[in-house]
C-alpha cells in the first residue's frame, strides 16, 4: 500500500440545515489533491435531510474518523467548532463549512505556504462569492480605501499589526472556510462564549495576537451568499451584531498599550455613529413609498449589505429595479446585476438611493457628473 506523504489535515464539517449544498461540499473535500486528511461530520439536529447525506458520505469516504450528529441544536456556531476541534488529531486544521465549497488544489495550496512560515498562526486565501446555485457572482470585495490595496497580493503580516491596522475595522478574513490553522494555536486559542455572529472575528484576533498572518490572493475558496446565512441581517440582529463587534473592541483596548489604541478608538466611535442604519434604511424606504410614481426605476446606487437589504425590501414596490456602482460592476447582488454607473442610461424620473452611511457627498458629485437630474435619496 501507498503511504500518504505529510502532515495530518483534520477537515471538520460543521453541519446545520444545509442539505441543498451538502454533497457539493463534500465532493470539494474528497476531491483535494492533498490526501492525508481525517474527516469530522457534525451536524447540529438538522431537520433536512442533511443526516441522510452525511451517513451516506461516511460509508463510502474511509477518511471520515468521526460523526458527531446532535439530537438537540446547540445554538451556537462556536459549540460546533470546539467539538471539532477537540475531536481533531490533525497538525492543521481546516473548518470547512457545509454550505461553502472550494478548489481541489485549496489545501495542497495553502498547506504548502503555512509550512514555509513557522511564525504564521493561519493562513487564508481569496473567495469567489457564489450564489445558491454555485453561480461566481465575483471576487470576494476587498476595494474599500478604507483597507488599502494589499489585497492585491500575497502578504504575510504581523498579527499584531494586522489587527489594528485592519481587524478592527471590519472582518477581513471573510469566511472560515478559506482558513487553514495550525491546530495547536487553534486549540489554545478557541474558546466557549456567546458570540453569534462575530465568533469567528474573536477567534482571528486571538490567535493573530501571538502569531502572524498569511494571505495568497488566488480564490481557492468558494463562499456562499444565501437567504438564510447568518450575514443576512434585520434590525434586531444588526444590534446584537454591533454589541458583539463593540465587546471584541473593548476587549482589544485592555490589550494594547496606549500608544496602539488610536485606530480603536476611532473604529469604535464608527461603529457607534452607525448603530442606526437599519433605522436609516427603513426611513428611505418609507421615502420611497410617500412618492406618486410607484411604478419608477429605482436604482441602488452602491453594493453592499445595505444595498443587498433594499433590494428585498423594494421588490414589490417598484416596477424595476437596478444596482449601479462606480468600482463593483461584475456579478450580481441579490439576483439583480450590477452595472458600471458611468454606462448606466438614466431617465429625469427615476429614484436613486445612495446606498451609504456616510459618502454621500461623494456619490453626489458622481451622479452629477454624469449629468444625472432625478430624485435622490439618502440611506
Amino acid at each position: 500500500m501507498k503511504t500518504v506523504e505529510g502532515p495530518l489535515v483534520s477537515v471538520i464539517v460543521p453541519n446545520y440545515n444545509h442539505a441543498d449544498y451538502l454533497e457539493e461540499r463534500l465532493r470539494s473535500i474528497q476531491s483535494q489533491t492533498y490526501k492525508n486528511l481525517e474527516i469530522i461530520l457534525l451536524d447540529d439536529a438538522s431537520n433536512d435531510n442533511s443526516i441522510e447525506i452525511l451517513n451516506k458520505f461516511a460509508h463510502s469516504e474511509s477518511r471520515v474518523k468521526k460523526c458527531i450528529f446532535n439530537t438537540v441544536n446547540s445554538g451556537q456556531v462556536n459549540s460546533q467548532w470546539l467539538t471539532g476541534i477537540n475531536s481533531a488529531n490533525g497538525d492543521f486544521i481546516w473548518i470547512a463549512e457545509s454550505d461553502d465549497s472550494s478548489s481541489s488544489d485549496f489545501l495542497g495550496t495553502l498547506l504548502s505556504e503555512l509550512q514555509q512560515s513557522a511564525e504564521c498562526g493561519l493562513i487564508y486565501c481569496d473567495s469567489n462569492v457564489i450564489n445558491e446555485r454555485g453561480t461566481i457572482l465575483r471576487r470576494y470585495d476587498f476595494s474599500s480605501p478604507k483597507y488599502k490595496s494589499i489585497w492585491n497580493n500575497d502578504f504575510s503580516m504581523n498579527g499584531r499589526e494586522f489587527i489594528s491596522n485592519f481587524l478592527i475595522h471590519r472582518n477581513v478574513i471573510p469566511n472560515v472556510s478559506g482558513v487553514l490553522f495550525r491546530a495547536d494555536l487553534l486549540r489554545d486559542k478557541i474558546n466557549q462564549n456567546k458570540l453569534r455572529y462575530c465568533a469567528d472575528w474573536f477567534l482571528y484576533i486571538n490567535i493573530l495576537l501571538s502569531s502572524n498572518v498569511k494571505y495568497l490572493n488566488k480564490p481557492l475558496n468558494y463562499f456562499r451568499k444565501h437567504d438564510f446565512t447568518t450575514r443576512n441581517h434585520n434590525i434586531s440582529t444588526y444590534r446584537r451584531e454591533l454589541k458583539e463587534k463593540i465587546y471584541i473592541l473593548r476587549y482589544l483596548l485592555n490589550i494594547f498599550d496606549d500608544t496602539e489604541t488610536g485606530n480603536i478608538k476611532r473604529s469604535l466611535s464608527f461603529f457607534f455613529s452607525n448603530r442606526h442604519k437599519y433605522r436609516r434604511i427603513s426611513r428611505a424606504i418609507s421615502s420611497i413609498r410617500q412618492h406618486k410614481q410607484i411604478a419608477c426605476r429605482i436604482i441602488l446606487y452602491g453594493v453592499n449589505d445595505i444595498s443587498e437589504c433594499l433590494t428585498k425590501d423594494l421588490v414589490n414596490l417598484a416596477s424595476r429595479i437596478f444596482i449601479v456602482d462606480t468600482y463593483k460592476c461584475d456579478g450580481e447582488l441579490s439576483g439583480v446585476s450590477v452595472r458600471n454607473i458611468q454606462h448606466f442610461d438614466f431617465k429625469s424620473d427615476d429614484y436613486v438611493v445612495l446606498c451609504t452611511l456616510s459618502h454621500h457627498a461623494e456619490m453626489r458629485n458622481t451622479l452629477d457628473s454624469i449629468g444625472f437630474n432625478g430624485t435622490i435619496i439618502n440611506v
